[in-house]
Formats: structure tokens, sequence, C-alpha cells
């Protein structure tokens, strides 16, 4: 289903005559495009959906590379300088590693890392850095990126008891395997997904558009009826029961799952 099949399917619900296209010019459509993408979000986030899932596999930890600065990185010196700022994300603990020498840092400010140690070696600006930055508050030893599709990560190796800690489009963890890797499950953002050419097309399936018509019929109903945002709330919440509970017999529940099955 597209775009404008949710936002018509809202309209049904309402007791308004559906749109024509998501793009039309329309005072109705004018609306949905401004309260869409944020519903939609939402939604998705709501739950582990079948069609949103995804699924990435690290081998190896996020690393960050700079230029190291020409002749003030003398043999001997407590620092390491970079020619270029450090990215502000990276955690204020890690490993630098610069012509396969690795030294441990305890902090950067601006381009310089101080170091725990001293440099054994002169490095000039034909030496490249490694950063792997390995720590976070001394809780957590490996920085992954996550996904640029990524709007809410799920679990590592679907086991929702592995501790993680996500920040910034990073996830810091203490699980590593540089053979086999680490899976994570994830939740993408299939609000523009193209398929099959269609630029735009969000083919969702019926229990997800459902779920988001009726969050936006919450919002829309005062404009057309106040009475009507009561009956709007509970579609609401059973579109949502529905579509949960219908996933749920298709696949192995998770532990979401089975609480949203509960409550319903």
């Amino acid at each position: 289903m597209t775009k404008g099949d949710v936002c018509s399917l809202t309209l049904v619900f309402l007791g308004q005559m559906p749109i024509t296209a998501f793009t039309e010019q329309s005072d109705w459509a004018t609306k949905f495009r401004a309260i869409y993408p944020t519903v939609a979000l939402d939604v998705l986030k709501l739950h582990a959906w079948s069609d949103a899932v995804r699924y990435v596999t690290y081998v190896s930890e996020y690393t960050e590379s700079y230029t190291s600065h020409d002749t003030l990185n003398i043999s001997g010196a407590s620092t390491l300088e970079a020619t270029t700022s450090i990215d502000t994300q990276t955690p204020n603990k890690g490993t630098v590693t610069i012509d396969s020498t690795e030294y441990e840092y305890t902090s950067y400010t601006g381009a310089i890392f101080t170091l725990a140690g001293t440099l054994s070696a002169t490095y000039d600006n034909a030496d490249t850095i490694t950063v792997t930055p390995n720590n976070r508050i001394n809780e957590y030893k490996y920085m992954y990126a996550l996904p640029s599709a990524c709007i809410k990560a799920l679990d590592i190796e679907m086991d929702s008891e592995v501790d993680r800690y996500i920040e910034n489009g990073f996830m810091y963890t203490n699980r590593y395997d540089a053979t086999n890797g680490i899976r994570l499950r994830y939740i993408a953002d299939i609000t523009e997904e193209v398929l099959s050419g269609e630029v735009s097309a969000v083919v969702y399936n019926e229990t997800i558009a459902n779920v988001i018509a009726m969050k936006m019929a919450i919002m829309m109903a005062p404009s057309i009826n106040p009475q009507m945002v009561g009956a709007a709330l509970g579609a609401y919440t059973e579109a949502l029961n529905t579509a949960v509970g219908t996933e749920a017999t298709e696949r192995h529940p998770t532990d979401e799952e089975l609480e949203w099955v509960d409550i319903k």
C-alpha cells in the first residue's frame, strides 16, 4: 500500500472522500504530508514488523582515520596530534594505531590525543592514525556504526539480554567476534522505500497501514468531529493489537510480541 492509500484509509474512517494522490494540492493531502512522516516512524518503532526488520553483521569495530601532523609527533611525547580535529562522537578512551604500533589514549582535545604512555617513534604527515574508540565511560569496550536506515536497534543475536547502548548513530557493547561477527537486528525506515522501480512507493502490508491510518485519524478527528476522537483511539488500539497478534502467529513471537498479545 502506498502513502496515498494509507491516508485514504484515514479519510474513509472519518467519513470523508479519499484523496486521489499523496501529492495532490488539496487541504487534506497538505495536512497528511505534514503529519505522515512523524506518525509513520512512530508506528514503525512500536513493533518488530516483519516488513521492516533488517539485519547487519559486524566483524570489526568502527574506526576513524586521521593524518599525523608533520614534525609534531616526536618520540617520547605523551600526545599524538592529527592534522584535523577529532570527531566529537569519539569516546574519551580508546586505541590509536600508527605505523602498526598501538597506543592507548585517555582523552582528546581538538586534534590532540593524550596518551596513556609515550610515543616510541617519531611520525610525520606520511603516517595514518587509525582510531579504535573502544570505550565509553568505561562501560563498553566495542563501538559499531548503525546502518543509516536504522530507526531502532532491537537486539544482538536475537537475545534481548545482551547489553548495549545506543547513542548518536552508534551502538556500544561488550560483544565482539572477529570470526563470525555479531548480528544486530533492527527496524529500518521503510516510509520511503522504493520497490519495483516505483519512486516513493511504500508497500506496507495492510496491518501496518491500518495502524498508521488510525493513528493519523486521532490527530485529524478534532477538525471534523471532536466526538470521533474516542472512536479513532479505540480503532487505533484495536488495529495495533490485531497487527501485532497477526504477526506473532506467523512466526516465533518475541518477548515484545508476547507482551502485546497478553495485553490484547
